[in-house]
């Protein structure tokens, strides 16, 4: 039987990543798992017959026995590791008591109703998730008593659907969880506070302070929150409620949240520093996008990575730092572009968005067809100098004003342009077009 990956890592931790031949550790040479007694020899696949040996050690010591003082010494911790286990266990278990118990506190308010349809009783379902949602409201400091009383408002409550119920019970917990927090502050404050507390942005401290504590060990260089952390971090969502990052849009509250997250995360207590952290995230996945069309498209050479990771970032920080929402269709417009080996910006973004990127998207359309065309007839992707040529071709039909031709017809030439690879798409226009159907339509668009 080989020797599982978990029980690797568990030898590893054990003998804390060091050779227990030599002493050396990582990353200063490689390190596996050795059998003290060599399977050829009739060892075994479990704990007290594994230790950690450096790649060096383990060559060298081959198919031989290890001498009878490692023999005890890795025994011996194996006990001891075996032992330190079952302590550990016992105090997950305690640790876990308080949350099942208060799982089942609502649990059992809430199966004592049910709901009658065509004379059929049925209980009502839980929501997917529900159980995390419970252990939000416990760390917020929601007692379990609590839920019997939230569980018959939202129950008698004829206005609420069935399949709304628990979503009903959340909005109560949480209200009740501002007054209870109101109620605190009250008592270990010597002022009088100034106004009830706003249990959205108390909804976000919360989540913020479960992801500060959530990322602590021992040798984190943060402590737990303080008061002042956390006066600090409420009042950045505050002022970002009252007062949006961006002047166009007010920040989604679902973006709000995982913002809370990230700076919890990252020890800040400024919601800002979670909100760079999470766009950070969104450009990367951007170019992500991008150098996946860019990988299933890869008919010929396209701009450099470097030079393709600029750009395309650009176009999406002009897009993003107008309207951060928007993210979906700057994801959408990546992949696009990467498909047809270009670097602009343009598919599905809105006019607004396309003058922030000063691009022109009914010349980016000719202009991917037209390369598309190309690299399928050649064989070979165009130079950026015909690329040019392209654009400039394109440019001078636009500078006709009323006179230049329908955009349709310009996609049409673009794409029998590409099969000549030929940049100029006025030699193309004509041959879309028959003499009678050329004079029964208009030059203008």
């Amino acid at each position: 039987m080989a020797v599982s990956k978990r029980l690797r890592f568990e030898v590893l931790r054990r003998d804390n990543h060091t050779c227990r031949y030599c002493g050396a550790t990582s990353p200063t040479v490689p390190l596996r798992v050795d059998h003290v007694t060599p399977v050829a020899l009739g060892g075994t696949d479990t704990p007290d017959n594994l230790v950690t040996a450096c790649e060096p050690c383990n060559s060298g010591k081959s198919s031989a026995t290890a001498d009878n003082t490692v023999v005890a010494a890795v025994a011996d911790d194996a006990f001891r590791w075996a032992d330190a286990m079952k302590q550990a266990a016992e105090t997950l278990r305690a640790q876990e008591g308080p949350k099942h118990s208060y799982r089942e506190s609502f649990q059992s308010a809430w199966n004592e109703w049910k709901w009658e349809h065509r004379g059929k009783r049925s209980s009502y379902e839980l929501p997917q998730g529900w159980k995390t949602s419970l252990e939000s409201f416990r760390l917020a400091g929601l007692p379990e008593w609590v839920w019997p009383d939230i569980v018959e408002v939202a129950m008698t409550r004829q206005s609420v659907r069935p399949e709304s119920k628990f979503k009903y019970c959340c909005g109560i917990a949480w209200k009740k969880v501002g007054a209870l927090q109101e109620e605190a502050r009250r008592l270990v404050s010597p002022e009088p506070a100034s106004g009830p507390a706003d249990p959205l942005v108390e909804a976000f401290v919360t989540i913020w302070e479960h992801a500060w504590n959530d990322d602590l060990d021992e040798e984190a260089a943060a402590g737990p929150v303080s008061d002042t952390e956390r006066s600090k971090f409420r009042q950045s969502v505050e002022k970002v409620l009252k007062d949006p990052w961006y002047p166009y849009t007010t920040p989604d509250r679902d973006d709000l949240l995982i913002a809370s997250c990230r700076a919890g995360l990252i020890h800040s207590w400024d919601v800002q520093a979670g909100w760079d952290c999470l766009q950070r995230e969104r450009l990367d996945e951007v170019y992500s996008m991008w150098s996946n069309g860019y990988a299933e498209s890869c008919l010929y050479p396209g701009p450099s990575p470097d030079t393709a990771f600029t750009e395309v970032i650009e176009q999406a920080q002009a897009v993003l730092g107008r309207n951060p929402l928007r993210f979906n269709g700057v994801s959408r417009a990546a992949l696009f572009a990467g498909l047809h080996q270009s670097t602009v910006l343009h598919f599905t973004l809105r006019e607004g968005e396309l003058a922030e990127t000063q691009v022109d998207k009914r010349i980016e359309m000719a202009a991917d067809l037209w390369a598309r065309s190309f690299a399928q007839s050649a064989g070979y992707g165009p130079s950026a100098k015909q690329r040019q040529a392209l654009k400039d071709s394109l440019e001078r039909l636009r500078e006709l004003g009323e006179r230049r031709p329908r955009a349709v017809d310009v996609f049409i030439a673009a794409s029998t342009a590409g099969a000549y690879q030929d940049p100029d798409l006025t030699t193309c226009l004509p041959r879309n077009l028959s003499a009678l159907e050329a004079a029964g339509t208009p030059v203008t668009s």
